[in-house]
């Protein structure tokens, strides 16, 4: 589902996944590279979502 962030100019923003719509090409390369870290820590995350927690102390 895409997400649209509205302004009063007109100038709206949209993003679809890994596309932003209404942003210079900077900000949608920046997007691009936000999504990539993203996805990387949540395949973190993901690997460890069925691991018993370490002992502490």
């Amino acid at each position: 589902m895409d997400t649209i962030s509205l302004d009063a100019d007109g100038n709206h923003v949209r993003i679809a996944g890994d596309r932003v719509d209404g942003v210079s090409e900077a900000d949608q390369a920046a997007m691009q590279e936000y999504r990539r870290i993203m996805q990387r820590g949540a395949g973190v995350i993901a690997s460890l979502h069925d691991q018993v927690p370490m002992r502490l102390g």
